[in-house]
């Protein structure tokens, strides 16, 4: 899928956006080294962005993704080690 040139405009700003609120509510100390920043980013984007974007995902039934036996789960695992996962159709 090509994303326009302006819809890719507007996906970096609210990107700044979120990553300026992200990093004003992540702790200083875990973010002293790139180990921490890269598990803080993680952190921060398993618990508050991808929860957000996968409510626009939807079936043509009008059923959320992950609710169809022919949909597919990636998992991983969020700060808490709990298991967590994303649902896409091919």
């Amino acid at each position: 899928m090509t994303m326009t040139p302006e819809d890719k405009k507007l996906l970096a700003d609210h990107i700044k956006a979120i990553a300026k609120i992200l990093y004003k509510n992540t702790p200083q100390e875990k973010i002293e080294t790139l180990e921490g920043i890269e598990t803080a980013v993680r952190d921060q984007v398993l618990e508050h962005v991808s929860p957000q974007i996968t409510f626009f995902y939807r079936r043509k039934d009008g059923n959320r993704i992950g609710t169809h036996p022919n949909d597919k789960k990636l998992c991983g695992s969020d700060k808490n080690h709990s298991k967590t996962s994303v649902t896409f159709r091919n």
